[in-house]
This record gives C-alpha cells, sequence and structure tokens, in this order.
C-alpha cells in the first residue's frame, strides 16, 4: 500500500503564517521520485532530487542549501 502524506489548511480557522494563503497538497512517493499533486487546482509537480552523501550534509554544516557559492 503506497503512504501519501495530505498537507490541508483549507478547513482551519487561520491561513498559512507566511503568505496568508490556504491550500491542499499530497506529497505521493513514486518510483524513484517524488510527487507533489495540488488538490485545489488538480495539478501535479515532481520534485527534482540530487542525491547526496551524509558526509556532505555534515560537511556543509547541516545546511541543506549544498550548492552555496558554488554559482
Amino acid at each position: 500500500m503506497q503512504e501519501i502524506l495530505d498537507l490541508n489548511n483549507l478547513n482551519i480557522g487561520k491561513a498559512n503564517p507566511h503568505d496568508g494563503t490556504r491550500g491542499f497538497w499530497s506529497i505521493i512517493p513514486a518510483d524513484g521520485k517524488i510527487l507533489l499533486h495540488d488538490q485545489v487546482n488538480n495539478k501535479v509537480y515532481e520534485l527534482s532530487m540530487t542525491e547526496i552523501t551524509p558526509n556532505e550534509f555534515i560537511n556543509n554544516g547541516g545546511d541543506v542549501n549544498l550548492n552555496k557559492g558554488n554559482s
């Protein structure tokens, strides 16, 4: 059975604190990728992922922006 994580703030008493919007998204694991389904607009997006080693993560101070300064 495939697990799906729903992120939904449509029916709660407050909107997103960052930009004041509301939405309903589903995170869907797929074969070698992660999909995001915008349930409000019925659009699907594929997340682009790059594999890193634990050492790369640790050596960058745990900073998830591993390309910082390499532009």
